[in-house]
């Protein structure tokens, strides 16, 4: 696995727009806000053409916005790229992504999460290179960072490789009402770690994964190379993580069933689930019942509502390290180590 090199003082951070812009709020009151943070900071902003656009369901064509990622993650004077949202339809970009060139470039950052997942993902499984599945730059315009902000940051620099469950979480974004685009997130809800035993738990194993309701589109696509990054990692072991944002709990059995005959979940060393933000039972099915109904008889170990993914706060995972999280008394705790 390549890993960049971090954030140091004074470098280029180029902010691209690969699935959606920033146009409309709150999100270009948070954007603007985050950049005049980072270039407080010290670091010089490079901004894509397509980032303030929006059309279609995008920044921009897909052929503008690969071109774009492509620009930022191969210019020479640019340290880190750094989407600036998520959004639905990055997908489109893949066959205008040039990954041989991006397996033979010199490995750069790429941070971001939700539809960002289709090149934090690729990244680790064809390209062999770390990348931050973690908070978009527009997350980082809150007045007042929130202890998980500032670890993402510390990640970012390379001065943090642990992180543990916060004590409570937001299900509403109060980011959304008028005058509130810089406020703290509304935390109400206490964090509480489950495990696929209803015991303490330690999983380990190398890293990847991301949204499902994008992982599972590339299922037996010519970018679903699993299997070929399994083998090449076995003596590690894959540890998956997964979180969705749309997906109620029959959606969840769906995209689970789906990777399972697959074959990505055999022989892995357990997965990890991000909290979820549809929260409610589908026709009497929980999200609980989900999991089991698919995932118990592989005798897979797995945790869940874990904090990273689109209920904050959020962990920035380092995709492609090899991790040990360890689940006790109801909390959670993960370590990356870059080997």
């Amino acid at each position: 696995m390549r890993y960049p090199e971090f954030l140091k003082k004074h470098d280029t951070i180029a902010h691209v727009a690969p699935s959606f812009g920033v146009t409309g709020e709150p999100y270009t009151t948070q954007y603007k806000e985050a950049r005049r943070k980072f270039e407080e900071l010290g670091y010089t902003i490079q901004e894509a053409e397509s980032l303030y656009l929006m059309g279609k369901a995008a920044s921009n064509t897909a052929e503008a916005r690969a071109s774009e990622w492509m620009k930022a993650y191969l210019d020479e004077n640019v340290d880190f790229v750094h989407s600036v949202a998520g959004g639905e339809l990055m997908m489109e970009i893949l066959p205008l992504i040039d990954f041989h060139t991006l397996i033979h470039a010199k490995p750069k950052w790429f941070m971001g999460y939700s539809d960002n997942t289709y090149m934090t993902f690729l990244l680790n499984t064809i390209c062999d290179t770390a990348s931050l599945y973690g908070n978009c730059v527009e997350n980082f315009g809150m007045e007042k960072w929130h202890k998980s902000l500032k670890e993402s940051y510390q990640i970012m620099q390379g001065k943090r490789f642990e992180q543990k469950s916060y004590p409570k979480f937001a299900i509403n974004d109060v980011s959304h009402i008028e005058g509130m685009e810089l406020a703290d997130y509304d935390l109400t809800e206490k964090n509480v770690i489950y495990t696929s035993t209803g015991e303490d738990m330690t999983l380990h194993g190398r890293l990847i994964g991301g949204c499902m309701d994008c992982l599972v589109t590339l299922v037996g696509t010519p970018y679903d190379q699993v299997e070929e990054f399994k083998e090449r990692y076995s003596e590690d072991g894959v540890l998956f993580y997964m979180e969705a944002y749309d997906y109620s709990p029959v959606g969840i059995v769906r995209t689970l069933l789906q990777m399972k005959e697959a074959g990505w979940f055999d022989g892995c060393n357990g997965i990890l689930f991000g909290r979820r933000k549809q929260r409610d039972p589908f026709f009497g099915l929980t999200y609980e019942e989900a999991l089991h109904s698919v995932l118990d008889d592989l005798n897979t170990p797995y945790v869940y509502e874990m904090d990273f993914g689109h209920v904050p706060p959020a962990w920035t995972l380092i995709s492609g390290s090899v991790a040990t999280v360890e689940v006790k008394n109801r909390k959670a705790s993960i370590t990356y180590e870059l080997k």
